[in-house]
């Protein structure tokens, strides 16, 4: 899917709110990457366990074969 989202804010017809709608564009980017640093941050607790996870299950297997 293609999505077109630039917009025209140097146009005079936006000349009365441009300031507002770039505050506006500047919180939605500051919100967006910190939900993405919040997301990495999961993904990486959620691979760690995964990995502790594994390396229990190894260390079981290799000691109930003993």
């Amino acid at each position: 899917m293609w999505l077109d989202s630039h917009c025209h804010l140097t146009a005079d017809r936006y000349a009365e709110d441009r300031s507002e709608v770039i505050a506006r564009a500047r919180e939605a980017e500051q919100r967006r990457r910190e939900e993405d640093r919040r997301r990495r941050e999961e993904e990486r607790r959620m691979e760690e366990a995964a990995r502790r996870e594994a390396e229990t299950a190894q260390a079981s297997e290799s000691s109930s074969s003993e």
